[in-house]
């Protein structure tokens, strides 16, 4: 196994060795050969902070075995009997997206190139790689600055949100790379299904026991969550060949005594209008309770009344443009940060 810097070529057996020198790596590099001398000793656990999928973010502990089993279901369901023989990371490696790269190029003995994490990490690429993980933000930009790079990359895992359906009609185009959409979060050791972007059902990896809360979101026990029951925030329809992905509890706005999901009524306007960036929040209101907003990129709500696809209790009563959105560490919009930017703009003074 060798891991490909920027500016260095070395084998894993060397740095275990000893007979690395760390200065010649950048510092933000760094983590992963740390990552790489603690997997043989097996030291039980390794620390991870949370993105609050699952309550308010946290540091949590992540066993080997947790890691190695979700490694190896992720192979086994992209590769089959084969072997990747080469894994790109441009992920952060200290989240667990990034994390799993590392893994899955240490059980397969697969050469590992690492790329600073940036919005388009494959624009220089030269070399075809097996498999990449990336974001819907990197997918974005790649699409838009160097979509031929694509044939770089057989196999890409795309997670940390939902993929625009803009995207996906884009990345059906190309048929050099397999594209799928994963869903997971930390306390599961990465992803725990996935579905190629063109189908409707993720379909669950391994040894999972899926059920739902009483709100019909998801809970998840097997080997990735060391067999605990992890209790999630996402609505989910079961189904039986796997689950759709609904959308999330706490945004679930309650207007006049009607529960609405947001992602529910973005889905429905990107697929009409799918350059858009829209994102659906609320703002209170004396005698709804909360209203339906909607924050986008470019004016659209008056194309929106025009049609008939929303029902009246989804159809939003105001419009806020916005050209830069808020993003959290992993890339996703910040759904905190809007609803507060929007409810500002509201109580603002006319």
């Amino acid at each position: 196994m060798k891991l490909i810097f920027s500016n260095a070529i070395f084998e894993v057996e060397d740095l275990l060795m000893g007979k690395i020198n760390q200065k010649i790596i950048a510092e933000q590099d760094r983590y992963v050969l740390n990552f790489i001398k603690r997997w043989p000793t097996g030291k039980p656990c390794y620390e991870f902070h949370t993105s609050g999928s699952t309550g308010l973010p946290r540091t949590i502990e992540l066993s080997k075995e947790q890691l190695t089993y979700s490694a190896q279901q992720t192979l086994k369901y992209l590769f089959e009997k084969s072997t990747p023989q080469k894994l790109l990371l441009c992920l952060d490696p200290r989240f667990i997206g990034g994390t799993q790269v590392i893994t899955r190029a240490l059980i397969s003995n697969a050469d590992l190139r690492i790329i600073p994490q940036s919005a388009n990490p494959i624009k220089e690429l030269n070399e075809p790689m097996d498999l990449a993980s990336l974001v819907p933000m990197q997918i974005e930009t790649i699409l838009s600055e160097s979509p031929d790079k694509f044939a770089m990359l057989k196999h890409v895992l795309i997670g940390g949100a939902e993929l625009k359906q803009n995207l996906i009609q884009e990345l059906s185009k190309i048929n050099t790379t397999k594209f799928y959409q994963t869903y997971g979060m930390t306390e599961t050791a990465s992803h725990i299904a996935i579905k190629p972007i063109n189908e409707d059902l993720f379909r669950p990896l391994g040894n999972l026991q899926l059920t739902l809360d009483n709100r019909g979101c998801l809970k998840i026990k097997g080997t990735v969550t060391n067999a605990k029951w992890v209790q999630t925030n996402d609505i989910i329809n079961e189904e039986t060949n796997g689950f759709r992905w609904l959308g999330r509890a706490d945004w679930v706005i309650n207007s006049g005594g009607i529960k609405i999901s947001p992602e529910n009524i973005e889905r429905k306007i990107n697929k009409r209008w799918p350059s858009h960036t829209v994102i659906v929040s609320s703002i209170s209101d004396d005698r709804l309770g909360e209203k339906i907003v909607l924050i986008t990129n470019n004016p659209i709500l008056k194309e929106i009344e025009s049609v008939s696809f929303l029902s009246r209790y989804e159809r939003p009563k105001n419009e806020y443009i916005l050209r830069e959105w808020p993003r959290n560490e992993g890339g996703k919009i910040d759904r905190k940060e809007l609803q507060h930017w929007v409810r500002n703009q509201h109580d603002k003074p006319a």
